[in-house]
């Protein structure tokens, strides 16, 4: 598999890609290239999930089972899984993302700010969370299906067994794009671990995330979304910190965005 580098890309301090050659943004060419590309960009946000995020990247294979490694899928972790009381739980859409992703498209056009998980992750353990990317579009290879992770449901319920089963932690947080809510809600947990209860009547809440496209939801979110994790909520103080999202995104939106109605790349917190 060709790496960046290979094909003539890179990531440049903004984390926008471009061309080594000319120092241009993506211009497209072939569906084939196009696809290429796209498993580079795999491989880079893996190894920043790594070196830039601090992660470690697990073979999702449970205690007491026999294997070759390559025979299962895999997730990413942060080293204080063990000891964190808080603990987040990204989950990407459907498609060809991988772990780390929102929207491919979004890393490639646009840079790896708005399209990758990353923002979320160095948030999160910037507060002392334990961190946990899920990878539930790795199933399996041309030859075979991986175990444990045949389907994106069982993906789901396996690394949430293994991570969360059994862990004494005070607060789980889930971040679950598109297809992901269903991927988490399908999973089955047996009665001794968290499991997602049925909806408590005037405690869900829909909200604006800050856009009318659907792959920039998460991005466009994520001051909001840290401000419901953020706050101890209660009967007392729901109805007060959902408003307070609320305003997060109605007024944290750019001007040219409310000019163009098209999304704005938020800056990173230092």
């Amino acid at each position: 598999m060709s790496n960046l580098a290979d094909l003539g890309y890179f990531f440049d301090d903004q984390g926008v890609l471009r061309t080594k050659e000319d120092n241009e943004k993506f211009k497209f060419t072939t569906q084939e290239a196009y696809e290429t590309l796209g498993e580079a960009v795999d491989e880079e946000v893996f190894n920043l999930l790594e070196t830039r995020c601090g992660l470690e990247r697990k073979v999702l294979k449970p205690a007491g089972i026999e294997g070759d490694d390559e025979d299962f899928s895999f997730y990413f972790a942060s080293k204080n899984l063990k000891t964190a009381e808080t603990m987040l739980i990204l989950m990407h859409g459907s498609g060809v993302v991988r772990a780390g992703q929102w929207a491919r498209r979004l890393i490639i056009n646009e840079s790896l700010e708005c399209g990758t998980q990353i923002p979320y992750i160095e948030r999160a353990l910037k507060l002392g969370w334990a961190v946990v990317v899920m990878n539930t579009n790795a199933n399996g290879t041309e030859e075979q299906e991986f175990k444990f992770s045949r389907t994106p449901e069982e993906h789901a319920e396996m690394v949430f067994k293994m991570c969360v089963g059994g862990a004494k932690l005070k607060s789980v947080y889930v971040v679950a794009h598109s297809r992901g809510g269903y991927d988490l809600s399908a999973a089955k947990y047996s009665s001794s671990e968290y499991e997602v209860h049925e909806y408590q009547s005037g405690r869900v809440t829909d909200l604006y995330a800050g856009t009318k496209i659907h792959e920039w939801s998460s991005h466009m979110a994520i001051d909001a979304v840290f401000k419901l994790f953020e706050t101890e909520l209660n009967e007392s103080n729901f109805v007060e910190t959902v408003n307070e999202a609320k305003y997060l995104v109605l007024h944290g939106k750019e001007k040219e965005e409310m000019e163009s109605d098209e999304p704005v790349v938020k800056k990173m917190k230092q």
